[in-house]
């Protein structure tokens, strides 16, 4: 099974907290919250993510890399910024 997990909001209304970073990279208990969403992916059995990027692209793929830690083989498709 499969999973698309959005990663390409900005989060204009969490500013100032997203000002040099976007949400999911924002930290909730150590971790940023895109990795406990990537964890609970891979507790559910899911065997390949899909994720969508925009803003701050290049720092999620750099937090994530290829899924190896998770088990989870990660592509990355980056939307248009607006």
């Amino acid at each position: 099974m499969r999973a698309l997990l959005f990663a390409n909001q900005p989060g204009t209304a969490l500013a100032p907290l997203t000002d040099d970073t976007c949400v999911p990279l924002l930290p909730v208990l150590c971790k940023p919250i895109i990795v406990h969403a990537l964890e609970s992916l891979a507790g559910a059995g899911i065997e390949e993510v899909l994720v969508v990027v925009s803003p701050h692209a290049e720092r999620v793929e750099a937090e994530l890399g290829d899924g190896t830690r998770w088990g989870l083989p990660l592509s990355y498709i980056t939307t248009p910024n607006d």
